[in-house]
């Protein structure tokens, strides 16, 4: 037997709004290719795990997959790698205005 392989002894199923770990441990599928690894051996952010982004996070184009938060575009930082994420935003000209 490998001495590398992990063997999960008495590992409980995740559930279906998580994704397992290579590891075993579960987590939120939120938390999948967010861009911060939270499984040990980072596979909730390799590209194999992450050939698209949840519903809930915006991806980045390019050859690098990069998924963000929706609430992090327009907000004048480059988070996408091409600076995508802060182009055709338009400018809220009404904020509190008196």
């Amino acid at each position: 037997m490998d001495k590398n392989l992990i063997v999960c002894e008495n590992c409980k199923a995740c559930k279906e709004s998580e994704y397992q770990c290579n590891n075993g441990r579960c987590i939120s599928k939120k938390y999948l290719c967010d861009s911060n690894v939270d499984c040990t051996e980072g596979d909730d952010e390799m590209e194999k795990t992450c050939v698209s982004c949840p519903k809930s996070l915006y991806r980045c184009s390019g050859q690098v997959l990069l998924c963000i938060q929706h609430w992090q575009r327009c907000d004048g930082t480059d988070d996408c790698l091409n600076g995508e994420d802060e182009k055709n935003c338009c400018l809220n000209i009404f904020s509190n205005q008196k």
